[in-house]
């Protein structure tokens, strides 16, 4: 018995570090593909991992996640997966997801780019560790110059790539607000207008809709905005690419100019 079980140990042990083995080596490809700050030469690597599926491993990559950060500079998040096949069984026995987050330039340039490896624990991903964080001086400077010209105020990294704020009222099983939706009424209750005005400058787009649909709901009631902020909101609502909105227990990504437009006919039709 003691030798079975040995046995089973040892063959566990070879099987994870190969495991180990193929992610290290994926990972370092998927760096290079990265070093010449080129989305398309990324683009391309990533497709290739279609055609290396063998009956022992299997690649899939999605982007979860695009939106337009200010002046045709994007926002992305993608999802690289790589499952391990039992032989003979089809059934996933290990694997391990990579998180790729990048700011953009839709003529395909990269400003900076953030790989983290995921942790699967209870049926999700966890942030294990940050493999790799890099900027492209210049790129990222005319982005933070763009950003500033917008919204008066610096862009701060740590805004971006949130994947837990949700916009929405009544989401989940309980029916509850997300915790900004929460935070939001009070702001609303008080009538921070500055607090509102701050939002709707924040570098996440979620926070912006809470910022958009405060704005709109005071103004209405003859409240007074700056002239600059109603503009903001006629920016962001052209803004290309999606965010993160839930109802019930639904959360799906929409574009974020049919939010706006779905905020103001809630607003103008009461």
């Amino acid at each position: 018995m003691m030798r079975v079980r040995a046995k089973v140990i040892l063959i566990l042990l070879f099987v994870f570090s190969i495991s180990a083995l193929n992610a290290q080596d994926e990972i370092d490809e998927i760096v290079t593909l990265l070093k010449n700050f080129k989305y398309q030469e990324l683009s391309k690597g990533l497709e290739s991992y279609w055609e290396k599926g063998t009956k022992k491993i299997q690649y899939r990559w999605d982007i979860v996640q695009e939106r337009e950060l200010v002046n045709y500079y994007f926002e992305q998040i993608i999802e690289f997966n790589a499952s391990f096949i039992e032989e003979g069984t089809n059934a996933i026995f290990d694997g391990y997801q990579l998180k790729i987050r990048l700011l953009k330039s839709k003529d395909g340039r990269i400003a900076y780019y953030k790989i983290v490896k995921m942790k699967f624990v209870d049926s999700l991903y966890y942030p294990l560790e940050i493999i790799i964080k890099v900027d492209s001086n210049s790129t990222l400077m005319e982005l933070r110059e763009d950003f500033y010209n917008t919204y008066t105020r610096e862009l701060e990294l740590r805004e971006l790539f949130n994947e837990e704020i949700k916009y929405g009222k009544n989401c989940g099983f309980s029916g509850d607000g997300p915790d900004f939706r929460k935070e939001f009424e009070n702001i609303l209750k008080t009538k921070d207008i500055k607090a509102l005005s701050n939002w709707l400058k924040s570098a996440t787009a979620e926070i912006q809709l809470y910022a958009i649909e405060g704005i709109l709901r005071l103004h209405k009631e003859g409240m007074n905005f700056d002239k600059k902020d109603l503009d903001l909101i006629e920016v962001i609502a052209n803004k290309e690419g999606t965010a993160f909105f839930c109802s019930g227990c639904i959360t799906k990504s929409y574009q974020i100019s049919d939010i706006i437009k779905r905020i103001r006919e809630e607003i103008y039709t009461k």
